[in-house]
C-alpha cells in the first residue's frame, strides 16, 4: 500500500498488524507511484482521486507497476453528487457545474471514518480536482487498461441518484 503522508503509512503498518497480516506500505506519490517498481503488483486500489493534479499521469504509473494480467479498481465518489443539492421538500437544484469546473481549495478536516474515531487532530488547506466519469474512463484507456465493469451504486442520501461508482479495468 502506499500513501502520500507518512502518517498514514504509520497507521496502516500498525493496523496490518494488529490483524495479523504481512504488507509493505510505502510514502510515495499515486501520481507517480516512486519508489514502486515496474510491473510488481498484482492489484492497484485508487480512490479519493480527487486530489490528483494529473489523472493521465497517475493512470500511466498505474499501468506501470501493474503486472500483465493486473487489474485496477478505482472507487471514487459520483461526480454528479458533488453537483446537486437536495432540499428539505426533497426536490434537487445544481449547486455546481458539471462541465467546466476547476480545482476546489478549501479546509479539510478529515475524513467520516477517522472523524469517528477522534479525528486527526488538524486541518489542513488542500486543493481538490473535480473529475467527469468520462475523465476517468478515458484516463484508464488512454494507459493502456481494458475497462471490465463499471458499476454505480445506490446513494444513501439522494436516493434518486448514484453515490459511488467503482471501475474494475485489467492490464493486457
Amino acid at each position: 500500500g502506499c500513501d502520500i503522508t507518512t502518517s498514514a503509512i504509520e497507521n496502516a503498518t500498525r493496523t496490518a498488524a494488529r490483524i495479523g497480516k504481512d504488507i509493505d506500505f510505502v510514502v510515495a506519490d499515486a501520481q507517480t507511484l516512486e519508489p514502486i517498481g515496474d510491473a510488481t503488483q498484482d492489484i492497484v486500489y485508487a480512490t479519493y482521486i480527487i486530489w490528483l493534479e494529473d489523472l493521465r499521469k497517475a493512470s500511466l504509473a498505474w499501468h506501470r507497476v501493474l503486472r500483465t494480467g493486473g487489474r485496477i479498481l478505482m472507487r471514487q465518489a459520483h461526480p454528479i453528487v458533488d453537483c446537486l443539492r437536495e432540499h428539505e421538500n426533497g426536490a434537487l437544484a445544481v449547486s455546481e457545474p458539471y462541465f467546466d469546473r476547476g480545482p476546489d481549495f478549501h479546509t479539510f478536516q478529515g475524513t467520516p471514518i477517522a472523524n469517528r474515531h477522534g479525528g486527526w487532530g488538524k486541518h489542513a488547506e488542500v486543493v481538490e480536482f473535480f473529475y467527469r466519469i468520462e475523465d476517468m474512463i478515458n484516463a484508464l484507456v488512454e494507459a493502456g487498461f481494458q475497462i471490465a465493469r463499471v458499476v454505480e451504486s445506490r446513494s444513501e442520501g439522494i436516493v434518486s441518484l448514484p453515490s459511488h461508482f467503482t471501475i474494475l479495468a485489467r492490464k493486457d
